[in-house]
């Protein structure tokens, strides 16, 4: 299995939590208003993506769990029912790899109410958090940049 370009439970102020607990502190975003335009914003930007990515697999990966635990479904029998390895898929639930669309996809068709809006089950529901694109740092950076590159050729 090759490294992947990020790893989801370090986002996580906890990692041992990733997964596991329906509320868990994540390391804060480094966007900022007033942040200059160029490589740093793309950095930071880039950095913000993964964070909120970090945060939907768990909320998806928390529901994935109580699923199959309420279906008493091991780990390796899920793994096996998603047409994946029981080694890619702990890795994934434990946030040490990138969750896939194909696994996400694959969980609700095997366990359903994984992307749902709430959970079949009467358990507490564990919404994906709420993502902005829309904050006041990004559309200054973006319009700086813009600005700054507006007639620049392209490389």
């Amino acid at each position: 299995m090759s490294d992947p370009r990020y790893i989801p439970r370090d986002y996580c102020l906890e990692p041992a939590a990733f997964g596991k607990a329906a509320e868990v502190k994540w390391a804060p975003s480094q966007m900022r208003i007033g942040m200059p335009a160029g490589p740093e914003v793309r950095s930071v930007l880039r950095e913000h993506h993964r964070l909120n990515a970090a945060k939907l697999q768990h909320a998806y990966v928390v529901r994935i769990r109580a699923q199959g635990a309420d279906r008493g479904l091991s780990v390796k029998a899920l793994a096996s029912a998603m047409g994946t390895t029981y080694q890619r898929l702990s890795k994934m639930l434990r946030g040490e790899v990138i969750m896939r669309l194909e696994d996400l996809a694959a969980a609700e068709q095997i366990l359903g109410g994984i992307t749902s809006p709430q959970m079949k089950q009467k358990q507490k529901t564990v919404e994906p958090p709420p993502i902005s694109y829309k904050s006041r740092a990004i559309e200054e950076a973006s319009a700086r940049y813009m600005a700054n590159h507006q007639g620049a050729p392209r490389p």
